[in-house]
């Protein structure tokens, strides 16, 4: 959605997801984020996009349902809406109008384009591949994925700035592999993964403007998945 996210990685993910499904017709993404992955996946399928962001899962739902987002946003409406009730606009201006995409995370200026009109014509190009998708706020813990379904994780990365606490890594991956173990195809973007994770495909994410820093991300695959014998209700 937002300048970043996984645009430039999402038809690689997208590929790899449905070429994991092997019969499967549910798709769960549990860190909905910017939906670069969601619009991509086939809209015959049963789709479930959920995030803890109150205002995101807000601006997909309005979106969804016709809603067009502002093309333009200026500094002082980014500086009301940073303390403004949580709407469909805040989640919008919170994400969209903010340099990297990060959640308020300082107004975003670029000389080539305006953040805030690339990505809404971009949400009003992707609204049909919204139809039918099942939107929520909650927990990827709350989910109980089985072997129906395939599941795209993107959480927040460990050791990243602004995740360095708050976030259980340790729990993540034990609740990665209670999927798994209960039948479903997971996928997660990461930098690093347990051992009994197997890396798909990496990328290079780079930290410094000029390209002279970078980290490999990979998306990760549990060695134990294995293939669903399919019947009765998902």
């Amino acid at each position: 959605m937002y300048h970043g996210g996984k645009a430039r990685q999402a038809p690689h993910i997208a590929r790899a997801l449905r070429a994991s499904a092997q019969g499967r017709t549910h798709y769960l993404e549990p860190f909905v984020g910017g939906g670069n992955i969601l619009v991509r996946m086939p809209t015959s399928w049963h789709r479930v996009a959920t995030d803890t962001h109150p205002d995101l899962i807000l601006m997909w739902q309005a979106v969804q349902h016709g809603w067009t987002p502002p093309t333009r946003v200026t500094e002082n409406e980014y500086r009301q809406q940073r303390t403004a009730t949580p709407s469909p606009l805040r989640g919008f201006t919170g994400y969209a109008a903010s340099w990297g995409g990060k959640w308020f995370g300082g107004y975003g200026r670029h000389h080539k384009i305006d953040l805030a009109e690339t990505t809404s014509r971009w949400l009003v190009d992707h609204r049909p591949a919204l139809s039918g998708v099942d939107f929520a706020c909650c927990d990827y813990r709350d989910h109980h994925p089985d072997q129906h379904w395939v599941v795209y994780c993107d959480p927040p990365y460990r050791d990243t700035t602004g995740y360095l606490h708050g976030f259980d890594h340790d729990t993540f991956w034990h609740t990665m592999n209670q999927w798994v173990e209960n039948g479903a195809a997971v996928l997660v973007s990461e930098f690093a993964a347990p051992p009994d994770w197997v890396g798909v495909r990496a990328k290079n994410r780079y930290l410094s403007e000029n390209h002279t820093s970078h980290v490999q991300e990979h998306l990760w695959r549990s060695r134990h998945e294995y293939q669903p014998a399919l019947g009765g209700h998902p």
